[in-house]
């Protein structure tokens, strides 16, 4: 972290007339913020109102309440609740990269696992089907008459179709 500190004095918009332009809205301000960080200079903000006016989505940043109590321990207090607020920033976004990068991976896996289920299952009925035919194969070779040629296909027939004695017999 470099030793270039910003100190910036402002009132985060609040000051402004309800009838006068809006105030600047919390997101520009963490933009600024975030501005600031890029150049990699820390910055304090000074405010001449309390934490409790403050909009809660800027409770964050490294601000001080600027009043005549303001002390250079207030500042210095600012400035290390700034290097804790950047370290749990660099750490929420590396475990959200984290995070990221393991929901791809999560898919992957599951996809992959889609696809193997997929093959195992052609294969599974290619092994049935092969042996289907190594059995009806068999069977014709052994057939000695034209009877016993049609008992193997009507045997192996009923295998394929799923038909039992009685359905066959009706047929």
């Amino acid at each position: 972290s470099s030793d270039l500190i910003v100190l910036a004095v402002t009132d985060f918009g609040l000051g402004l007339a309800r009838s006068g332009p809006d105030p600047a809205r919390p997101e520009a301000w963490l933009r600024h913020h975030a501005e600031v960080r890029a150049r990699d200079a820390r910055v304090v903000y000074l405010v001449p109102y309390p934490p409790e006016r403050w909009p809660g989505a800027l409770a964050g940043l490294p601000a001080v309440h600027w009043h005549e109590g303001t002390r250079t321990g207030d500042v210095r207090q600012a400035l290390e609740r700034a290097r804790l607020y950047e370290m749990t920033e660099r750490a929420r976004a590396e475990a959200e990269d984290f995070r990221a990068r393991a929901d791809i991976e999560l898919r992957e896996r599951q996809r992959a696992e889609e696809l193997l289920r997929e093959s195992e299952s052609k294969y599974r009925g290619l092994a049935a089907r092969t042996n289907r035919l190594y059995e009806l194969s068999t069977g014709l070779s052994e057939a000695v008459s034209l009877a016993a040629v049609a008992k193997v296909i009507v045997a192996h027939g009923k295998v394929v179709v799923g038909a039992s004695a009685a359905s066959v017999a009706v047929m």
